[in-house]
């Protein structure tokens, strides 16, 4: 989860600087991102009691499924932006969150509706419930590209983007992050703009290779205005309804 940066970055205190030491780099640049940060502090520690790891574990779990949810309920009348929803599942799923209210959710694809109808058997359906809850429906929205689309009508309280991916069959797993971290980080940098002083830009991938490669999180920071916000395990149970579909439509 990425959101604007802040003006009042917060200094370290030597025991922390100690371990922030033993990061990596490329972790030791996302925790001076954002010192105060939820992600920052669950990284070094900061706040956790001496709890056996079995308890912490659990407790993790729990507080990720909790904050997953939370991060769209926290207010009402919240404006959403869904980008790349495949199938609509996941926009369609967002409505009993939303409690039955969408006028302020833009659904998207990038196909146009023809193709979309052709891929999904069960996109047209999901359609109508997103249209029928008062959401709007955008096709043909490419994430490289979201400033060029007037009927977005930015801004927004978090602009999501799950499992993007080229969908070009690429072999050489090189080539194939390579093309992927472009759309992420093109995506991102599209994303920023559209979201207010206290909005936020989410993205979901797969975890393990080569997904793990892509390093989103940094090509997050690396956006001018972004800073990492928060991480979090996304659970399709908390999205009734919501089916993920492979770029290629299966």
């Amino acid at each position: 989860v990425m959101a604007k940066k802040r003006s009042d970055p917060k200094c370290f205190s030597k025991g922390v600087k100690k371990a922030i030491k033993k990061l990596d780099k490329g972790t030791q640049q996302l925790v001076k991102q954002d010192p105060t940060s939820a992600w920052t502090k669950k990284i070094l520690g900061i706040g956790q009691k001496n709890t056996p790891k079995s308890q912490k574990a659990d407790e993790n779990a729990r507080g990720n499924q909790q904050s997953l949810r939370a991060l769209l309920t926290k207010k009402e009348n919240i404006r959403i932006l869904v980008i790349g929803d495949g199938n609509f599942s996941f926009s369609a799923s967002l409505i009993e969150l939303l409690k039955g209210d969408a006028t302020n959710l833009f659904a998207t694809c990038y196909d146009s509706e023809e193709v979309l109808k052709k891929k999904y058997s069960d996109a047209g359906e999901n359609v109508e419930r997103v249209k029928d809850a008062g959401g709007t429906v955008l096709y043909e929205i490419d994430c490289r590209r979201l400033g060029s689309y007037p009927l977005l009508d930015p801004p927004y309280d978090f602009v999501i983007f799950n499992f993007p991916h080229v969908g070009l069959g690429i072999k050489d797993q090189g080539d194939n992050v390579a093309a992927n971290q472009e759309l992420v980080s093109a995506f991102l940098a599209n994303a920023a703009p559209l979201i207010h002083a206290d909005g936020s830009v989410c993205v979901t991938v797969k975890k393990g290779p080569p997904y793990d490669a892509w390093g989103v999180a940094k090509l997050g920071v690396r956006v001018p205005g972004l800073r990492l916000k928060t991480g979090m395990e996304f659970s399709p149970s908390l999205f009734p309804g919501f089916v993920h579909r492979r770029t290629a439509g299966e």
